[in-house]
């Protein structure tokens, strides 16, 4: 009896316990970090080597090679695709691999994309309706329920927890992983702190990519930030300048302090009057205080028409009687997508960390701009200003971004990386070329008129405050140049402006044309406006 007991209780284990067949290829080690994924895909039958005994696991996976990776699925498409007969290979996974063409065909050879892997595997999961994840991550998809699903189930997050890269193709390991990843995932768990999925290098880069304490403030992501220390770095993105002026806020302080003066306002316009008080700026911030009053810094410098309307929809963790500007603020922040968290929740009575201001800042700038560039163009008597973007993605930073106060999205990396000289540190040049942006560019509306006259161009020039240095002989700065009209085609590019060229274009001028170039200002010019 006791025997047959123990054969019983051995073949159970046998039947409840999977076994992995010893798996061999030349190139992927047992140490790799995708030897686990590939191997149990192997044992299931739906992925091989090759016949040298090679993975290959840096090769891009086809759309053909992806569904077989993911096994016969549970529905199966009732017409045949136009390109793929019967008698691939690969049909039957094919065939129930749920792939939508809108032209009905497949392509099996054609390199699968990181969405369109997503998009299948999220249909293999049921397809579910997934409405909360930051905007900053949905807008990446047209289908926002499949990437949110990913992101907030960590099957897909990028390498900086920001950037998917859904236009990208995927590996062969990379796939392996992801399907693995898919069918052993947790979906039970309810709540992700998405200041845990984004790297902390992204969060340092967005953090020190602004100058709004008094102080040089070294990103530590556990260091908490007072009232006051938020209310004067408020100040100085609705503002944009370093030195706060308070010229578009007649409100006197309402009580003597350093941050006095940041408090009130931030009390009158956002959290309510009540809180103009000593002992409320000396207090550390909370995260629902931070998300209101950081959105209305935010709006308040953009230069966009954003209509702000909303109210009563704020996040589910705010309690008590909000006030009427706080509720507006705090509904604009959770219905256009700022999120802390994978349930809606923002942790609204949780002391405010460096990570989760540069968190919400992240999300700010990519919703509305917290930078302001400037043109040369007029509209009403006054010179256009547009916002700016912060480039979130550092992996793309060129190698000298230190150089520079930020690192502004849709710079190409050539403008950053021309040599340069400055005999400013390069905080105080920020600072002094956003006070005086209005000379910088009166000043270059003159090169403007000689485009005009000498060429019979019609032009636009962008002035970036970060693409600004003090030479030691003038100010020196990189600009974008558009091009809104041209006479005729015979207009060189090279021959126009020489030297001062530095994207790599060439050719004759054309309406619509961007390209960048350098020129400088004399001391003398600049303050002769």
């Amino acid at each position: 009896m006791t025997k047959r007991i123990i054969a019983i209780t051995l073949a159970l284990l046998m039947f409840g316990t999977t076994v992995f067949a010893s798996v061999s290829f030349s190139d992927l080690p047992e140490n790799h970090w995708g030897y686990l994924p590939v191997s149990k895909l192997v044992n299931d039958g739906t992925v091989k080597g090759y016949e040298d005994g090679s993975f290959r696991p840096a090769n891009p996976v086809t759309r053909a090679e992806f569904v077989k990776m993911m096994g016969i699925g549970p529905v199966r498409k009732e017409a045949d695709y136009l390109d793929v007969d019967s008698s691939h290979w690969g049909y039957e996974y094919i065939m129930t691999s749920g792939f939508e063409a809108a032209d009905n065909n497949f392509l099996p050879s054609k390199p699968i994309t990181r969405g369109e892997a997503i998009e299948l595997l999220w249909k293999r999961q049921g397809a579910p309706v997934v409405n909360i994840a930051p905007q900053i991550i949905s807008e990446q998809s047209t289908n926002k329920n499949a990437v949110n699903w990913a992101y907030n189930n960590k099957i897909m997050v990028g390498d900086d927890g920001v950037n998917l890269r859904f236009g990208d193709n995927i590996s062969r390991v990379e796939a392996a992983a992801l399907i693995i990843r898919t069918r052993e995932t947790d979906y039970s768990v309810s709540n992700i702190a998405y200041k845990d999925i984004v790297s902390d290098n992204t969060l340092r880069t967005v953090f020190e990519s602004f100058d709004l304490f008094d102080k040089k403030v070294e990103y530590n992501p556990v260091a908490k930030i007072t009232n006051g220390e938020l209310a004067k770095a408020a100040m100085r993105i609705a503002a944009y300048e370093k030195n706060l002026t308070y010229k578009d806020y007649n409100i006197s302080a309402a009580f003597e302090h350093p941050y006095g003066k940041d408090v009130t306002v931030i009390a009158s316009k956002v959290l309510g009057e009540s809180f103009a008080t000593k002992e409320f700026a000396d207090k550390n911030a909370l995260i629902g205080d931070a998300v209101a009053v950081l959105t209305f810094a935010a709006l308040e410098k953009s230069y966009s028409n954003i209509v702000v309307s909303s109210r009563d929809s704020f996040y589910p963790d705010v309690e008590g009687n909000v006030d009427l500007r706080k509720n507006t603020y705090l509904s604009f922040a959770n219905t256009k997508g700022i999120q802390l968290n994978s349930n809606g929740t923002i942790g609204a009575n949780i002391e405010l960390t460096h990570k989760d201001f540069a968190l919400i800042l992240l999300q700010l700038d990519n919703l509305i701009g917290t930078q302001t560039v400037y043109s040369t163009k007029k509209e009403n008597g006054s010179f256009v200003r547009y916002d700016a973007k912060l480039n979130n993605n550092y992996f793309s930073y060129p190698q000298n971004a230190a150089s520079y106060a930020c690192i502004i999205d849709g710079v190409e990396n050539s403008v950053y990386e021309r040599t340069f000289t400055s005999k400013t540190s390069t905080d105080e040049m920020f600072s002094f070329s956003r006070e005086f942006s209005e000379m910088f560019v009166s000043v270059l509306t003159k090169l403007v008129d000689a485009m005009k006259k000498g060429y019979n161009v019609d032009s636009e020039l962008i002035v970036y405050p970060n693409l600004i240095w003090d030479s030691g002989k003038g100010f020196s700065m990189r600009l974008k140049c558009k091009i809104l009209s041209v006479p005729s085609d015979n207009v060189d590019i090279k021959e126009m402006f020489g030297s001062m060229l530095i994207s790599d274009v060439s050719g004759n001028l054309k309406e619509g044309m961007e390209f960048f170039i350098e020129t400088s200002v004399s001391y003398g010019a600049l303050i002769g406006m």
